[in-house]
């Protein structure tokens, strides 16, 4: 049935099915959604709940037309058509709550100067998700900002000022709200703004500002975006993981991912980019004389004789097969950094720019748009060159070839994906919305099981191990020690299962640094070292850059201990949770309200995690700390302290443990006596 209403019909209220609609003031009812065609409020209500949100671009200098729909199976549509937008509404139940569409379509032939823009509230409850950012707070309603920008995937993370390399336009909230924008080609802005009335506000907007577009046509201008009201958060955050990754039956999550019990052992904070063969031996023999294992000696920036060059520099690597094998004959796997710059000084870069190549060739990076074609040189953190255009196949397929030949004539084991992000794309106008490459490179990675990559959106499908973007060597949530946790719970929570921390003790430098050699002291605060290592041993992967045996005995003994304790979680705990992601979407590091959604407490603790429902962990991670504080919820059972053997038994009433965790004290950890071990 089709009605539409052009104008006030009468006082009294109209009914067509299960939609109200009030003629003064225009307002339309469906079952759980309220909205105010001439304000632009809508209001989404379950029981005691709601979220609240506004169109704040919709034209109210009138009541427009009204137009709605109810049809068979797929419940009521709602369409509004604005002067220079059209809204359609649209309403679907669950067992377990009730989600409002919205689908926001600029109609007007202007589009590049229009905006689209709907705002929530958060003042209802504790927020979470969305991205990774410089200052990664847990809950997102502390002190979390971020200027109206466009939600691409960023690599430099300046205060405040970026996103990071990691996004999902995805928020869930404490009260059971999602907040969750479609990843088609939208041109999104996202703000996060803390407002004088102590209010935060989440808005997202759709605007083509700060994008860059092709001269020659305008794409469609659009908000898809679905709110939910669930049962709680944990549904919230479920319903989430099940639109990203798919039923089980389809799902393309590859189950083999290994986390690596041992550590991954990194020559870039020691070597920089002078490493040589001889650098890498010495690396072995020293992880091996100290008494360490390994998973992966990971060969960083740089093998190449010119950045772009998928080939070792026969100067500083004479026998790369001899190196290779003499690291695989104590069982550990090599890995090599790779980017998808060409620098202009570089044979692959030069080749193209012959005449005499094939046109394949000749198009073989990113190029401006336009009657000249011109070559788009961008700026990365080693120089000016060109970036490989992976939108062609045929250049997908090239580069593709040229790293399986590289990795089957050394015998590499994987690959670690620097870079990605949509940020080095050439600044002028382009067909294609910028997030596009950052998928395509992380498709391209795909191809070679057990490497990483630092960049993501919409890519939780994909069998790859997602590491953050370097931080700081420093305390805190500005990229520093107490960052590595918040931002392994907000990956963990986006559906990125395998998260690799990055490097002990963060990097001693910024993109910028390294452009102008300015990278700083080797050597970290000692006790900042060991909180970092304390850390990163109840997370999936453990990885050395900055060297333990740089310290004295006591620090290279404690990290000694700590690799052993991951070896043994990752065996029997951290592993199969892992591999059972395939099929239940739970995260392997878990925040505290995944088991305990209802208990408010967890909501805004960022100090402890839980690994699977198994382990409980505490870890110290502020300065000078020798008491943790260890919130256990009401009638979550019995734990076992792993430190002591004393168990703790909860009741009606949560406890509050204060525990010693001096500075080469094992973090408290604590076992779930009723969880089961191992796979079954």
């Amino acid at each position: 049935m089709t009605v539409v209403i052009l104008g006030v019909l009468s006082v009294v209220l109209l009914a067509v099915g299960r939609l109200v609609l009030d003629p003064i003031s225009n307002e339309i009812s469906l079952p759980h959604t309220t909205f105010y065609p001439v304000s632009g409020n809508l209001v989404l209500s379950r029981g005691s709940k709601s979220i609240r949100c506004s169109l704040s671009s919709a034209s109210a200098d009138q009541i427009p037309p009204v137009k709605y729909d109810e049809e068979g199976g797929e419940g009521i549509h709602l369409r509004y058509n604005y002067t220079d937008s059209s809204l359609v509404l649209s309403e679907s139940n669950r067992d377990d709550g009730v989600c409002t569409h919205i689908f926001w379509e600029a109609t007007t032939s202007e589009t590049l100067f229009t905006s689209l823009e709907l705002c929530f509230s958060l003042m209802e409850g504790h927020w979470f998700g969305g991205y990774e950012s410089y200052s990664q707070q847990w809950p997102l309603n502390y002190n979390s900002t971020q200027f109206y920008k466009p939600f691409l995937t960023t690599d430099y993370l300046g205060e405040g000022q970026e996103f990071g390399p990691v996004l999902h336009p995805a928020w869930f909230s404490s009260e059971g709200a999602a907040v969750i924008a479609e990843t088609d080609e939208s041109y999104l802005h996202v703000q996060l703004m803390n407002m004088s009335n102590h209010e935060t506000r989440l808005c997202l907007g759709a605007s083509f500002d700060g994008y860059l577009l092709s001269s020659s046509s305008t794409p469609d201008l659009h908000l898809n975006v679905t709110i939910c009201l669930l049962d709680n958060i944990l549904q919230a955050n479920k319903y989430f993981l099940e639109r990203v990754l798919g039923s089980t039956q389809n799902n393309s999550v590859n189950n083999n991912i290994n986390i690596f019990p041992s550590p991954i052992w990194s020559t870039w904070e020691q070597y920089r980019s002078d490493v040589d063969q001889d650098n890498v031996l010495e690396l072995l023999n020293n992880i091996l004389s100290q008494g360490f294992n390994a998973s992966i000696i990971q060969i960083d920036d740089t093998f190449s004789s010119k950045y772009g060059e998928i080939d070792f520099d026969t100067v500083r690597f004479p026998d790369v097969a001899s190196m290779i094998q003499q690291i695989h004959d104590q069982n550990i796997n090599v890995s090599v950094w790779i980017h998808p710059f060409g620098n202009i000084n570089s044979d692959i870069f030069q080749e193209s720019l012959s005449s005499e190549t094939s046109e394949d060739t000749q198009n073989r990076w990113m190029f401006c748009r336009g009657d000249n074609h011109t070559l788009g040189v961008v700026r990365w953190w080693r120089g000016y060159g060109g970036l490989i255009d992976l939108t062609k196949q045929t250049t997908f397929d090239w580069l593709l070839e040229r790293l399986t030949n590289f990795s089957n004539d050394y015998s590499i084991d994987s690959f670690k994906f620097d870079a990605g992000e949509s940020t080095y794309l050439p600044q002028c106008d382009l067909s294609l919305h910028p997030n596009l490459y950052s998928q395509l490179y992380v498709d391209l990675a795909s191809h070679f099981p057990s490497s990483q990559v630092q960049v993501g959106y919409d890519t939780q499908s994909y069998p790859m191990i997602v590491s953050l973007l370097d931080k700081e060597p420093t305390w805190g949530l500005n990229n520093g020690l107490h960052s590595v946790l918040t931002s392994t719970l907000t990956l963990s929570i986006l559906g990125y299962p395998f998260v690799l921390p990055g490097s002990i003790g963060g990097s001693n430098y910024k993109r910028d640094a390294i452009a102008n050699n300015d990278l700083g002291s080797d050597v970290l605060d000692e006790e900042l070292f060991i909180r970092w290592v304390g850390l990163n041993a109840f997370l999936p992967f453990m990885q050395f850059s900055k060297l333990p045996w740089q310290y004295d005995d006591k620090v290279r003994d404690f990290s000694l201990e700590m690799s052993k304790l991951h070896y043994k979680l990752v065996q029997e705990t951290m592993d199969c949770i892992g591999r059972k992601f395939t099929t239940n979407q739970e995260p392997i590091i878990r925040p505290l309200w995944w088991v305990w959604p209802m208990d408010p407490r967890t909501y805004t603790i960022n100090t402890q995690f839980l690994i699977g429902d198994v382990y409980l962990v505490a870890p110290a991670l502020s300065k000078g700390q020798t008491q943790c504080s260890v919130y256990l919820p009401a009638n979550s059972g019995s734990w076992k302290d792993m430190r002591d053997s004393k168990t703790y038994s909860t009741t009606d009433e949560s406890k509050e443990i204060q525990l010693s965790c001096t500075k080469y004290q094992t973090p408290p950890y604590f076992r779930n006596m009723a969880s089961e071990m191992g796979c079954i």
